[in-house]
């Protein structure tokens, strides 16, 4: 055989093999056709010579492809906000009615103030107040108030009417003077975070820390106010229970669209 009739099968031989390698082994990462076309120009005995093409596609992955991958991955949709049956409450001193407490009220000490409140369903329940001598206190849970055991404790049931401090006691006003302020929390889980924060709080009151006390309710209120607000919206229900041997009867109110990351904010004077 001719030198250069061998040397052309051999170099056909050579290329055919190598495709079959590649087609054998899944070597291409898509879909694209392999192109196979004849030399256009002749190139002495090698003029029948196959040239292999390979698309420039095989070697780049398709950018634009996996992008359009990734936009359709969505995340995980929030889980649907709580629900609460809620009523502020105050009882000026000398007075027969409860009435609702709103931003608008003007208490005097003296005055009683309560919160009740009914969850749709289990979760998480926190209140704090935030006194007029900027001192902050949790009033739920509770364990006790006054020398009364009243274990409001978490996580607290759907449909049951809590009566903070008790269904027949009040919070009463004492002589400081100055804006008060009640936050109310809630989550289908516990909120660990929130507790260490006013775990740290009791600690540095407990232990007179003074720098201590105002970086730790500095981290509280920070927390506080990066939270969304909701408002309390009006609602048919009635509320009757007795107090001190009283009978009140309020219309109920309600939080709608109270989320993981939401709170409800009332403030109040105290003059």
């Amino acid at each position: 055989m001719p030198k250069n009739a061998f040397l052309g099968t051999f170099i056909a031989a050579l290329v055919g093999g190598t495709m079959l390698l590649y087609m054998e082994y899944g070597f291409f990462e898509n879909d694209t056709p392999i192109i196979i076309v004849q030399s256009p120009v002749p190139v002495s005995a090698q003029s029948d010579k196959p040239i292999v093409i390979l698309p420039s596609s095989v070697s780049e992955p398709d950018k634009g492809a996996q992008e359009m991958r990734l936009d359709t991955v969505k995340p995980p949709p929030s889980p649907p906000p709580l629900d609460f049956k809620i009523n502020y409450l105050y009882l000026p001193s000398g007075a027969s009615i409860f009435q609702p407490l709103t931003k608008d009220s003007v208490l005097h000490s003296g005055d009683y103030y309560k919160v009740i409140f009914t969850p749709l369903e289990d979760s998480y329940v926190y209140i704090f107040q935030m006194d007029s001598a900027k001192k902050i206190y949790q009033l739920f849970p509770m364990a006790s108030f006054k020398g009364v055991i009243l274990n409001n404790a978490n996580p607290v049931q759907g449909s049951e009417t809590y009566y903070i401090p008790a269904k027949d006691k009040s919070f009463v006003l004492d002589e400081q003077l100055g804006m008060e302020t009640i936050y109310f929390l809630a989550s289908r889980q516990r909120d660990i975070a929130l507790e260490a924060q006013y775990e740290n709080i009791q600690v540095a009151q407990r232990h007179e820390n003074a720098v201590q006390l105002k970086l730790a309710e500095a981290t509280f209120l920070k927390t506080m106010h990066e939270k969304g607000l909701i408002n309390v919206e009006n609602d048919k229900e009635t509320l009757n229970w007795t107090e001190q041997g009283r009978h009140f009867s309020v219309l109920r109110q309600r939080l709608d669209g109270l989320c993981q990351e939401c709170i409800q904010v009332l403030a109040f004077k105290h003059e």
